[in-house]
Order: structure tokens, then C-alpha cells, then sequence
């Protein structure tokens, strides 16, 4: 029975995950197509948008996520879907005005020439209005995954990332420069929302039966979502912005950004792979089944996690290779190393994460992400007044997975405590 059980969950996340993995690997990669045509200094800038851009979508309130659990429920109606689109996309809007106000004071401090923040304001629109775009896309393919549409998940998904990448491409090709990123990206995101709106639209439920709990529900998300992804972009994607004000060099930067970016793709395709637990959890009636089903998923995480850091070292070093020679290859592997596993650690809190909030209860991600960021801030602080690219590198790496390997440990007993609350609702 229980062989049974891990087949059929394991068909499912794969049907679910692996267009979520070939679609985020490529959305993740296509930024690193501008170290071929940007030098280090406006690769800088290039970078430090790409991670604007991952801020916008990963800042989402955990509205993907619950879109999900809902249609799992058949619970998504049309009231729902219309308040986490608004959710949603206000993240994008609101930060990319942040960001335009920040910008000058930022581009002082970091030495980056007037040239290139003109094009940052530019690249920015494009980002914003792409990243709007992209926010609804998958707010529609969480719907597909949660109501077993694993055809149209796979179509929205695919066709929005292919077209960014191709359309990045042709941009760069025809000497769109910093340009390129967002151009590629406002074209994915046009072709992810229109797919979605084709495919999915029909399949919101049309009365407001369950409304009020609903958007009960959605507040609880807002909150808690909104808390740890103020967190967890602090220590995940504003290590760049951050390593700008410590780092002498754009070409650590740089080094920087490649390490980081690969090393975070074996996360984003575990990430994607995990995604169909949160229907999988919203299904299952009894808590032994639930925590069976997350030490399952823990295993598999752990040792899918080292291997795609080993691996993601080896990447780094092949593109160093093929950038700069042998010249760079000792300072790209010793920062990949720290940075990768880091990063493979914090995969390990995937499975809770996702089955705590799978019960109502997300609010248990705060308790190592509180501790997490603060720690990490530290890092940054103390790392920039001394100008430590070294304490940088090991002092938010140790601080990551420090903090991961803890949540993991405890995810048990934040299950249970989860099952009980959502009973007693």
C-alpha cells in the first residue's frame, strides 16, 4: 500500500513539477545570457535587475501557493482569483517604485556610472510591467496544478518562459544591451497570461459558496506570506544588492551572481517538483499520513539537494572556463562551494514549508525565517564596514543553513500543531 501511495505521489509532482522545472531552469538561466554580449560593469546593473525581477515574483503573499490549495478544494472562486491577482500584482508595481526611488542613491554608493542607471529606468519599466504580467500567469497555472489541469499548467508555464528566452536573446543580438532583460521578459509574460486566460478562466468557480472563509483565509496567507517573503528575499536575493556596497570589483560581482544563480537552481527545480504537495496534503485525513509524507519528501530533498550542489559547482566552474580562462576558475570555485551548499540546505525546508501551509498554517515558516534574516542583515552590516568579501560569502552561507537544518529538524512538531488548529476551525 504504502509502495502504492509513493508511486502514484510521485507520477503526480512529476506530471506537475517537471514543466515548472524546465520553465523556471530556463528563466533562471536566460539572465546568464548576458555574460556574453555585457561587460562586467553593466553586467552589474544586468544583475542586479534580474534580481528585481525575481523579487517581484517570489514577493507574491503566498497567493500561488493557496490558489492551489483552493482549486484542489474546488473552493477558487472567481472573488478569490480576483483578490490574489490584485495581491499579486501589486507587489511588482509597488517595489518597482521603491526600487526607482532608491536607485540614484544606490548607483552613488555602489560607483555606478550616469549612462547606466538612464538604462536601469528604462529596464526597470520593463521589468515591472513584465513581472504584472508574469504574477497573473502563475497565478493561473497554480490553478491548473491544484485541479489536476496538468496539460494546461505545462502550456502556460513553457510557452511564457521559452518566449523570454528567445526573446532576450533576439534583443541582445540586435544591440538592445541592458534593454534586452526586460524586453524578454514583458514578451513571456504576455504570451504566460494570454495562454492562461484561454485555459483556465473557465474553470474558476462561478457562486460564493465558501466565499467568506475564503478570504478569511487569504488575509491568513497575506499576513504570514507577506512577513517571510520580506525575510527571505533579504537573505536570498538582496545578497547582490548588498555585496555591491562591499565588493572593490564588478568582476566579484559578477562571479558572484553566476555562483548564486546556478547554485539556486537545483532549489527553483526542487521547488517545482514540490509545488503538487500542497494539493497532495489538502487531500490526506489523518496526521500520520501527513508527516509520513513529509519525511518521504524530506529524504528525497536531502539527497537531491547535495547532488545538485555538487553539480552546480561544476557549472560554475565550466562557465568560468569558458569566460575567462583559467585565469578566474580558483575565485569562481571558492565562491561557489559555501554559496551552493548554502543553498542546497536551505532545499530541506521545502517539504515543511509547503506541508505547513498546505494545513492553514504558514505562520511556522516565521519561526527560522524571523531568526534568519536578522542574522543575515547582521552579515551584511558587518561584512560592508569591513569590507569583507570573505566574511560575506561564509558568514551568510553558515547563517543559511544554520537556520534550515533547524527548521527541518523541528517541521514535525509545526505539523502537528497545524493538524490541530485546522480541526479545531
Amino acid at each position: 500500500m504504502a509502495d502504492t501511495f509513493t508511486g502514484r505521489l510521485s507520477g503526480r509532482l512529476l506530471l506537475g513539477g517537471l514543466p515548472a522545472v524546465f520553465a523556471t531552469g530556463l528563466a533562471s538561466f536566460t539572465p546568464l545570457l548576458g555574460l556574453g554580449y555585457l561587460n562586467a560593469s553593466t553586467y552589474q546593473v544586468w544583475a542586479l535587475a534580474s534580481v528585481l525581477f525575481t523579487v517581484f515574483l517570489v514577493f507574491d503573499f503566498g497567493a500561488p501557493v493557496l490558489a492551489t490549495k483552493l482549486a484542489s478544494e474546488s473552493s477558487l472562486t472567481r472573488r478569490a482569483f480576483s483578490a490574489l491577482t490584485l495581491l499579486s500584482v501589486a507587489v511588482p508595481i509597488g517595489l518597482g517604485l521603491v526600487a526607482l526611488i532608491l536607485w540614484p542613491a544606490y548607483a552613488r554608493a555602489a560607483d555606478i556610472s550616469d549612462s547606466l542607471t538612464g538604462e536601469f529606468v528604462v529596464t526597470l519599466a520593463w521589468v515591472t510591467a513584465g513581472s504584472v504580467l508574469r504574477s497573473v500567469g502563475s497565478l493561473f497555472a497554480a490553478s491548473a496544478l491544484g485541479g489536476d489541469r496538468f496539460s494546461a499548467r505545462a502550456l502556460i508555464l513553457v510557452l511564457g518562459s521559452a518566449t523570454q528566452a528567445i526573446a532576450t536573446l533576439v534583443a541582445l543580438e540586435s544591440g538592445a544591451g541592458l534593454h534586452s532583460l526586460g524586453i524578454g521578459l514583458f514578451a513571456g509574460g504576455v504570451v504566460q497570461t494570454f495562454v492562461g486566460l484561454v485555459t483556465e478562466c473557465r474553470h474558476l468557480v462561478p457562486g460564493v459558496v465558501q466565499d467568506n472563509q475564503v478570504m478569511v483565509l487569504i488575509g491568513r496567507f497575506f499576513r504570514a506570506k507577506s512577513a517571510t517573503a520580506v525575510l527571505g528575499l533579504t537573505v536570498t536575493q538582496l545578497d547582490r544588492w548588498a555585496l555591491g556596497l562591499v565588493a572593490a570589483s564588478p568582476s566579484f560581482v559578477v562571479a558572484y551572481d553566476v555562483a548564486a544563480r546556478v547554485g539556486m537552481m537545483p532549489k527553483i527545480a526542487l521547488l517545482a517538483l514540490s509545488a503538487g504537495t500542497v494539493s497532495e496534503v489538502s487531500r490526506l485525513r489523518t496526521r500520520d499520513a501527513v508527516t509520513d509524507l513529509y519525511r518521504t519528501l524530506l529524504r528525497g530533498t536531502m539527497a537531491l539537494s547535495i547532488l545538485g550542489a555538487v553539480g552546480a559547482v561544476a557549472v560554475v566552474a565550466c562557465i568560468s572556463l569558458w569566460g575567462d580562462g583559467t585565469s578566474s576558475l580558483g575565485l569562481a570555485v571558492l565562491i561557489a562551494i559555501p554559496v551552493c551548499l548554502g543553498h542546497a540546505i536551505h532545499c530541506w525546508t521545502i517539504p515543511g514549508v509547503n506541508t505547513v501551509s498546505a494545513l492553514g498554517s504558514p505562520r511556522y515558516e516565521l519561526l527560522y525565517m524571523i531568526p534568519l534574516g536578522v542574522l543575515t542583515f547582521g552579515v551584511y552590516l558587518v561584512a560592508a564596514a569591513t569590507h569583507s568579501v570573505t566574511l560575506f560569502v561564509m558568514g551568510w552561507s553558515l547563517v543559511l543553513g544554520a537556520s534550515s537544518a533547524m527548521f527541518a529538524w523541528r517541521t514535525p512538531r509545526f505539523i502537528a500543531s497545524s493538524w490541530e488548529a485546522r480541526n479545531a476551525r
